[in-house]
């Protein structure tokens, strides 16, 4: 049986190291996981145990030889230092490219996994059970090789962040702050939070995207069918109203149809919607989008308080597990859903390197609320940083929550609009448009010469 040596935590925090033996990786962190143990590093040790050394017969001097003098003044040879040898740097992970992933998906996931990690479940054994139950290929096939590595002691988001189009990178940071910190349940709570919001406010987004599109669509169809209006006017005026009128009407809708003006201006109205859709799903244009969505008033706020409660809240649990200040900060950064708010956190607290305080990175920032540093500040000299950043973490929250029903609410209000605005619009090519070339074409026909003349009875009195 092969024999296993392992790092893993126990459940006051202390990094606890040893062997065992088991028949496989599995097996071996499932052992660890149900004695309260975390794993960190799991590997098959190749070392064999060393064999004590044969008993040598003890020689006797030979009286031949002189005997050997030995200098009392002379000192004891000094032990060699170690050499220290700088470790490698990880090589950054390989990316995969995929298909983008969904927020459904992304919910289904790490829902499951919060449930499995609240139960005890080893994360060999609950990512190889969540995978075995997603439809889709490329899911799959991550969740597939992040047990293979859990089982090796590799924490998952170093396998996620290796699929970008799948896990978002505030969703890595997240499971890899929880990963850090040792609170992965919760983290992978706060991710399924965040999931099921963004999924929400899309929904909302999805709903006035489509209705602009189609209000947008609907406007040529309707100039055209006008204007074939107007054209079967013309044909039965010129065949003195002897044409069938399914003629007619084939003739009349027929020649718009063939007309180029209807089919460019539906061309360019969906060439429009693709290339816009394809710019927002560049990675390049990431920041420039996060950006921007911060100008806007009601997703602004919503986007700041999301991001303020998840660095809060991220930076309060990796304090609490007693990180270093520059450890949790980065960690709580990684968690961030906005980038550009997520760039301006890292750079405040790079400027004061590894023994700079959580105050000051906040006072550097601005972009937090002014009274946050000075509450952080006194949670620093009582020795309650978590206590502190938690309370902001829940004065963001309600932030948040307010925000994102006003932010839903003006989606609504912009939808109600942009259908007004193309009702309007079809209301003025009915009435401003078509009816007065229909009236001029009336009054331009008049009556044949042949009119029909009611005939008189002559056998009615005088």
């Amino acid at each position: 049986m092969p024999l296993y040596r392992y790092t893993a935590t126990n459940a006051e925090g202390r990094t606890v190291e040893g062997t065992l033996q088991a028949t496989a990786p599995g097996e071996a962190a499932a052992l660890l996981s149900k004695n309260g143990l975390k794993v960190k590093r799991l590997a098959e040790s190749s070392a064999a145990a060393p064999s004590a050394p044969a008993p040598q017969a003890p020689t006797k001097p030979d009286p031949t030889q002189a005997p050997t003098k030995v200098r009392l003044d002379q000192s004891a040879p000094r032990p060699q230092q170690p050499v220290q040898i700088a470790a490698p740097k990880p090589a950054a992970p390989a990316t995969v490219r995929t298909r983008h992933g969904s927020d459904g998906d992304l919910y289904f996931i790490f829902s499951q996994l919060q449930s499995y990690a609240k139960a005890g479940l080893s994360p060999n054994a609950a990512l190889m059970d969540v995978a075995n139950k997603t439809k889709r290929a490329d899911y799959r096939k991550a969740l597939m090789e992040a047990s293979n590595a859990a089982a090796e002691g590799i924490q998952s988001s170093r396998v996620f962040e290796r699929y970008p189009n799948l896990f978002p990178e505030h969703v890595v940071g997240g499971l890899r702050a929880g990963e850090a910190g040792g609170y992965t349940a919760e983290a992978l709570g706060t991710i399924v939070q965040q999931v099921d919001d963004a999924r929400k406010i899309k929904r909302w987004a999805s709903w006035l995207t489509w209705v602009t599109l189609l209000s947008v669509l609907s406007l040529p169809p309707l100039q055209a069918s006008l204007q074939a209006a107007l054209r079967i006017w013309d044909l039965q005026e010129q065949s003195g109203g002897g044409m069938d009128r399914m003629e007619s009407l084939k003739r009349g809708f027929g020649a718009e149809m063939h007309s180029p003006t209807m089919w460019i201006q539906l061309g360019v109205i969906i060439g429009g919607y693709l290339l816009g859709r394809w710019i927002l799903r560049m990675r390049a244009t990431k920041a420039a989008r996060h950006q921007a969505s911060l100008i806007v008033p009601s997703l602004g706020k919503r986007a700041k308080n999301e991001a303020m409660r998840a660095f809060s809240w991220h930076l309060g649990m990796a304090s609490r597990s007693g990180l270093a200040p520059n450890q949790a900060w980065e960690l709580a950064v990684g968690a961030v859903p906005n980038v550009h708010l997520r760039e301006g956190l890292r750079r405040s607290f790079s400027q004061l390197g590894e023994r700079g305080k959580i105050s000051e990175g906040l006072r550097n920032s601005r972009l937090v609320p002014e009274e946050l540093a000075p509450m952080v500040n006194t949670g620093e000299i009582t020795g309650d940083v978590p206590g502190a950043l938690f309370r902001a973490a829940e004065g963001h929250h309600e932030q948040y929550m307010m925000a994102d029903k006003f932010a839903k609410a003006q989606l609504g209000c912009w939808m109600w609009l942009i259908l007004t605005i193309s009702t309007v619009i079809g209301i003025w090519l009915l009435y401003d448009w078509f009816y007065p070339k229909l009236q001029t074409k009336a009054l331009d026909t008049g009556l044949p010469d042949t009119a029909y003349v009611m005939p008189i009875r002559s056998d009615l009195p005088s």
